[in-house]
């Protein structure tokens, strides 16, 4: 047997960061316009890309979001699903992507997020949900930080590659 972590704990760590994820975009961090990157997006893309998480967790986070943001139940699973399916489709295009070309990605797969949850929320509410400027600034701000996540992110997966942990091919 391997010293250190197995297959099971590696496997945990993917699933634990979204969760991670979710709180912090649940914090009320005060960034100026009192709103929040979308973390959760973030990793949600990475993850998708490197080791696609279960659909049970996207859901289960969706689920989480959808209760802790006080919007409809069903939400936030249907758009997290939606953002797995357009990043992986996007994503088969390319083998093996630069940073430039995940984040150009990750843009469009954010872009995407935004208005789908936008257009669930308003159907939700049965009526047109304007918006402000606090949310452009939350979109700006989450592709901003994208590179800041993505090499810590690369260098953890590499890190559990040397150890054994299988990526799956998406």
């Amino acid at each position: 047997m391997r010293e250190g972590m197995t297959d099971g704990m590696m496997a945990v760590i993917p699933p634990l960061m979204m969760l991670l994820a979710i709180l912090l975009t649940l914090l009320p961090i005060n960034l100026g316009e009192n709103t929040t990157p979308h973390l959760e997006v973030i990793i949600l893309f990475f993850w998708t890309i490197y080791r696609p998480l279960p659909v049970w967790v996207v859901l289960a986070c969706g689920v989480l979001m959808d209760i802790t943001s006080g919007v409809a139940l069903g939400v936030y699973p249907a758009v997290y699903l939606l953002t797995t399916i357009v990043a992986q489709q996007l994503m088969t295009r390319l083998k093996s992507p630069s940073l430039w070309h995940l984040w150009g990605y990750f843009i469009l797969v954010l872009v995407i997020f935004v208005l789908t949850l936008w257009l669930m929320v308003m159907l939700s509410h049965q009526g047109f949900v304007a918006w402000h400027r606090s949310q452009l600034f939350a979109l700006g701000l989450t592709v901003a930080l994208f590179p800041l996540f993505v090499y810590p992110l690369l260098s953890l997966l590499r890190w559990m590659h040397r150890h054994g942990y299988q990526l799956q091919s998406s």
